[in-house]
C-alpha cells in the first residue's frame, strides 16, 4: 500500500530508519546501500539466518531453470496452502496463465502433469490424517490432495 504524503509523521520514520523517508511514490521499497546489507547485526540469531539462507535458496531464480522446474517448485511450495492454482503459479513466476501452459507444452509437459507428479509423494492414509490434524487442517489437506 502506497501512503499519500503527510499521512504519517516524519520524524517518527526518521527515528526509526535513520533517515528521510519519501511518501506519494510508485511503489514502497527501501533503498539500501550495497555495503550496509553486509554489516552483521549484533543480535541476530545464527539458526535463523540458516533458515532464511535455505529458504531464499529454494525461491532464487536459477539461470538454467527450465519453466516446468520453476513451476514445480511453486507447486510444492503453495499446494500445502490450498492455494495452487495455474493462475497463481503463473503470476508468481511473472507470467500469463495461458503463456505458462505454452511453455509447458513445448516442455511435454501441462499444469496438471505437475501437480499430479507434486501431490503423489505427499498422499497419506486419510486415516492418519485424521489423527493428526485439527478440523481447519484437514480443509487445507483435502484441498492439497485434490
Amino acid at each position: 500500500m502506497v501512503y499519500a504524503r503527510g499521512a504519517y509523521r516524519t520524524d517518527a520514520h526518521r527515528w526509526f530508519f535513520g533517515t528521510s523517508v519519501k511518501f506519494g511514490q510508485e511503489c514502497n521499497r527501501i533503498v539500501s546501500l550495497a555495503r550496509d546489507i553486509d554489516v552483521s547485526v549484533p543480535t541476530s540469531d545464527p539458526a535463523i539466518a540458516r533458515h532464511v539462507q535455505q529458504y531464499l535458496d529454494t525461491v532464487a531464480p536459477r539461470p538454467n531453470a527450465t519453466m516446468r522446474d520453476s513451476a514445480r517448485e511453486c507447486i510444492y511450495m503453495t499446494l500445502p496452502s490450498g492455494l495452487c492454482s495455474a493462475e497463481r503459479v503463473a503470476r508468481y513466476l511473472g507470467v500469463d496463465r495461458r503463456t505458462l501452459h505454452r511453455h509447458l507444452e513445448r516442455e511435454g509437459d501441462t499444469f496438471s502433469s505437475l501437480l499430479d507428479a507434486v501431490r503423489a509423494p505427499n498422499r497419506r492414509p486419510a486415516t492418519l490424517v485424521t489423527t493428526t490434524a485439527r478440523s481447519s487442517q484437514l480443509r487445507n489437506y483435502s484441498a492439497f490432495l485434490r
